[in-house]
């Protein structure tokens, strides 16, 4: 069964990434990309993508203090497990994202157990905030209703609030959990979790940010439209997860979202190139987060 979910997985990729190949290459001819790029916004794009990245970092650090396992003496290590983890969201499924995290939060003292529950905890935040930076950004769009994403943010909260709560009674009531998350902690007050929301809302609109800029590189008088398209779009790719980190999803969502205000064809041409970009800012952030000296592995826990 697993085998036979890995080539679903790979045909859908493929099928997603070929169907995004298709549509550039037959409106390549209606492609109107400007003569002269605008340079100071592709650094704008850049900045606003590395703050982006380290912003989930520092959250991430200040989710593991919230959540009581905090060590003055790893702060930056905790920022290192972070994007060192992030390199393996390109391979789909995220298996070796979460078993690199494990690996590096065992150095740091986190139990297996607890960095699984972090990750996942960390996600909903995250969805929390994308949500939340939607719900603000909608009514600023006059062609799109605002009602689903508030439905959706109210279930997010519903969620995200009752996650501490619901792990506590499974650890409590089920043995085979309790035997293996002895400590399981994340009993985190309301308002500690809605300021990490906040935290997460600002990220978005760096990433939103990054998208905007990349726009304007290229001659288009993008705004809060096309960022609040991308947080859409990147979002929708990291639920799904057919793809490494989104690849094709991001894009075709963005093709159509922003079909009728930049067109399809430079929706995907913009896609692609922020792409790019955010490849080699994550590249370059993780590159400096190794310089970051880990505990060995005699001095964790």
């Amino acid at each position: 069964m697993k085998r036979l979910l890995d080539v679903v997985r790979v045909l859908l990729a493929a099928l997603v990434l070929g169907w995004v190949v298709w549509r550039l290459g037959e409106d390549w001819t209606g492609l109107h990309l400007p003569e002269a790029l605008h340079w100071p916004s592709l650094v704008l794009a850049s900045a606003s993508g590395a703050a982006a990245l380290l912003g989930l970092a520092v959250l991430c650090a200040a989710g593991v203090r919230a959540a009581g396992l905090y060590r003055p003496e790893h702060r930056l290590p905790y920022l290192r497990m972070w994007l060192q983890s992030l390199f393996w969201r390109y391979v789909p499924g995220k298996v070796l994202l979460v078993a690199e995290r494990i690996r590096l939060g065992g150095l740091l003292g986190i139990p297996k157990a607890t960095s699984v529950v972090l990750v996942l905890w960390e996600t909903l935040l995250l969805l929390a905030g994308a949500t939340l930076v939607a719900v603000v950004a909608m009514p600023l769009v006059a062609t799109l209703s605002p009602a689903p994403l508030v439905a959706l943010a109210l279930a997010l909260g519903a969620a995200l609030l009752l996650l501490p709560w619901g792990l506590r009674q499974a650890v409590a009531r089920v043995p085979w959990l309790s035997a293996r998350v002895p400590h399981l902690v994340l009993q985190v007050a309301p308002n500690s979790q809605l300021g990490l929301v906040l935290g997460y809302g600002v990220v978005w609109l760096f990433f939103g940010a990054s998208f905007v800029f990349t726009c304007r590189f290229m001659g288009a008088d993008a705004g809060v439209e096309a960022g609040l398209w991308f947080v859409v779009a990147y979002v929708t790719g990291m639920v799904v997860g057919l793809t490494p980190a989104g690849l094709g999803v991001r894009e075709g969502v963005l093709a159509a979202g922003l079909a009728e205000s930049v067109g399809s064809p430079e929706a995907v041409a913009f896609a692609l190139v922020n792409r790019v970009l955010m490849t080699v800012v994550e590249l370059v952030v993780i590159a400096g987060s190794t310089l970051v000296p880990m505990p060995d592995e005699d001095e964790a826990g």
